[in-house]
């Protein structure tokens, strides 16, 4: 489920499976899909073991809920197909967005709490940063007013100009890992992230929570 196979050639004309990391000194970089698999790896172990301490609280969800978190391992960093941030691997140096963002905005939404894919989104859009962390409410628009939502929105433009050359290799992925390939949608990035902030969570959640996956894993284990 979690192996993809690398070997095809890219589309004619097109460019080369997108990187997750930079080469190491005289090595080769880690492609997205690769990085992605090892992820989920790991976090199918992770489930497995602490699934008899997670059964009796999610109960009849859990087997929904652990396949929405090993989708969202698969996707996590979808967004690093795009142009920028390849070039920022090149050159190693930060990316003007932050690629978890565009990573749900491929994504299928989430309308409810009671939607494992909520939580799953949410791992996604907080897997490196808080949750109020500058960079990432920069990417989003999740607090600007209404007189510079013209200005978020050109930035939407120019950061998902960056990935139309990865379109192809993006529709087969998202098709891999059991999702339809929908058009990015920064508005519904917008939307969860507003929602996020404003997420009342009970002891012992930190103020600033870096992960929601580690939050539920405080609440529940």
């Amino acid at each position: 489920m979690y192996e993809r196979d690398n070997s095809s050639s890219p589309p004619p004309g097109g460019p080369a499976e997108p990187l997750a990391k930079a080469p190491s000194a005289g090595g080769k970089g880690i492609t997205l899909s690769a990085h992605a698999a090892q992820v989920a790896r790991y976090l199918q172990q992770l489930l497995d073991a602490y699934r008899p301490a997670l059964a009796p609280l999610i109960r009849e969800t859990i087997d929904e809920w652990a396949r929405s978190l090993i989708t969202a391992a698969l996707v996590h960093d979808i967004g690093k197909a795009n142009e920028g941030f390849q070039t920022s691997l090149s050159k190693r140096s930060p990316w003007e967005f932050r690629h978890e963002a565009l990573s749900v905005a491929y994504l299928p939404g989430a309308t409810s709490h009671d939607d494992p894919w909520f939580y799953s989104l949410a791992s996604i859009l907080t897997h490196h940063k808080d949750v109020d962390d500058e960079r990432l409410l920069g990417t989003t628009g999740a607090t600007a007013s209404s007189s510079v939502l013209d200005i978020v929105k050109r930035n939407d433009e120019r950061m998902l100009a960056g990935a139309r050359p990865y379109a192809v290799w993006i529709t087969e992925y998202l098709e891999m890992a059991g999702l339809k390939s929908t058009d990015p949608d920064m508005d519904k990035v917008r939307q969860l992230h507003r929602t996020l902030l404003h997420e009342q969570l009970p002891p012992p959640v930190p103020a600033h929570p870096r992960s929601f996956l580690l939050t539920l894993s405080l609440i529940h284990i």
